[in-house]
């Protein structure tokens, strides 16, 4: 095991890492620009740091300093420092740079996904909005725009993508009733996968196990199919650590792989309290050398988590001086805030305040517990934006599991 761990990311991930550090007896460094936060106060040491952006320059400046023998990206893995450590030959927890490069690209995906033959999305590269709709009218209307740095769009005609076309550089084929669905997958460095449980996606509310599988007969069917196309694309890829591997489901059962990404998941609370693992630390177990441990291999969930990141309506509003919330039964409820009264708000969470997840045996019952929440919850002087997360809480066909991303954006468009 490492004996010392730097933190690059700032604010809850900081604070989420060393939280497992100081339970292994590991130490924890963040790096800061502030005096006070989450991360500071969670961390056995600061290293201080000029600005807001943090330069591989000042990471291994850092570890110099240190002595810190590991470095964990929280949330946010970067491609340069990745790169820099290689460089380095300190280890970057979770993290490949070629894997990382790699992914960045949906053509490298694609072939990646041919090699394991597991099923994506017909779609191609496009240079400009001409390119997009010649691939768009080839693949048959609706198209998914996509691409780094812009926003998903999807679009039911030649002039929706003329409109809509803002530097993506990726078309596919879009589903016109989806369920986004994430498998979590661990690796180690001896060639074992393990897939761990399923999380599915909204734009506002995340639940592990996926609700898409749980209210269907044959939901466990297509639960281990999932998994086992899932742990050979984790193969093929090479890659050592955990790996959240994005599926698209369609109302006929049939899903496609439309995503890969590295490390630790930002919605890793509710894995963790229906499986009763530490992320961080099997994270750390697997970069030190260790195997999977044997009760990853034979991982079974119990009960259901949901969560809902809460987020400021304006993240340049003045620091907090209040933070509270209604009290729970103990393993019902985790927050994991960002911000803390008399500090400002951690730059690397942007404008999300905390995450709050509940846990019970059964959804409905964690539903109702994280509704509960929500509507105690008090952010002094922030105005928070929790009026989405609600209105899916209270709709029937969301508490019923039976939903996609047409009834999603049906539910949240503004009534007229």
């Amino acid at each position: 095991m490492f004996s010392a761990v730097l933190i690059t990311q700032r604010g809850e991930a900081a604070a989420r890492v060393a939280r497992t550090c100081r339970r292994l007896g590991v130490r924890a460094i963040t790096l800061s620009s502030a005096k006070t936060g989450v991360h500071v106060d969670a961390t056995d040491a600061v290293v201080q740091v000029d600005g807001e952006s943090i330069s591989a320059e000042a990471v291994l400046a850092a570890i110099e300093e240190t002595g810190a023998d590991a470095v964990h990206p929280g949330y946010a893995p970067d491609e340069e420092l990745a790169r820099a450590l290689e460089a380095s030959g300190t280890p970057y927890v979770g993290i490949d740079p070629d894997v990382l490069t790699s992914l960045r690209s949906r053509a490298t995906l694609l072939r990646v996904a041919g090699a394991a033959e597991v099923r994506v999305l017909p779609g191609g590269p496009a240079q400009d909005a001409a390119g997009a709709i010649a691939i768009a009218d080839d693949l048959g209307y609706p198209v998914l725009l996509s691409g780094e740095g812009a926003t998903d769009t999807i679009c039911d005609d030649d002039d929706e993508v003329m409109d809509g076309f803002q530097g993506h550089s990726w078309v596919e084929r879009a589903l016109p009733r989806r369920r986004i669905i994430d498998v979590l997958v661990a690796a180690d460095g001896e060639g074992d996968v393990a897939p761990i449980l399923d999380l599915e996606q909204t734009s506002t509310v995340h639940e592990c196990p996926a609700a898409a599988l749980t209210f269907r007969g044959d939901g466990e069917a297509i639960r281990e199919a999932m998994f086992d196309v899932c742990a050979r694309l984790v193969s093929k890829l090479e890659v050592v650590g955990l790996v959240r591997v994005r599926l698209a489901l369609d109302v006929d059962a049939r899903f496609f792989i439309v995503g890969v990404e590295l490390g630790l998941p930002r919605e890793h609370a509710a894995v963790e309290m229906v499986t009763g693992l530490d992320l961080v630390e099997l994270q750390l177990r697997i970069a030190s050398g260790e195997p999977l441990p044997p009760k990853v291999r034979a991982l079974a969930g119990s009960g259901h988590a949901l969560g809902v990141v809460v987020r400021a309506k304006d993240k340049h509003a003045e620091d907090i001086t209040d933070a509270r919330w209604p009290s729970s039964p103990q393993r019902s409820v985790r927050v994991a805030a960002s911000v803390q009264p008399g500090s400002p708000m951690p730059a690397d969470d942007a404008d999300r305040l905390l995450t709050v997840t509940t846990f019970a045996p059964i959804r409905h019952q964690a539903l109702l517990t994280l509704d509960r929440i929500l509507a105690g919850l008090v952010i002094a002087p922030q105005a928070i934006a929790t009026r989405d997360a609600r209105a899916l809480l209270g709709n029937e066909s969301f508490r019923a599991g039976q939903y996609d991303n047409v009834t999603i954006e049906r539910i949240l468009s503004p009534q007229s």
